[in-house]
């Protein structure tokens, strides 16, 4: 089965761009989806701090 992100990124025509978004292997966001197929939001679920460390 092929995922939304999947069908999105082959229909990327940016070879450097398709290339880093396929290079993600894990994602701290989560996709819901409303009734509406055009109802589509991304939740964040990480802490906030975007994967970086601070100390």
């Amino acid at each position: 089965m092929t995922t939304f992100f999947e069908k999105n990124l082959n229909a990327l025509s940016n070879e450097p761009l398709k290339a880093k978004l396929q290079a993600i292997k894990q994602s701290e966001f989560k996709l819901i989806y409303g009734k509406d197929s055009l109802d589509i939001n991304i939740k964040d679920l990480s802490d906030g701090g975007g994967g970086l460390s601070l100390s």
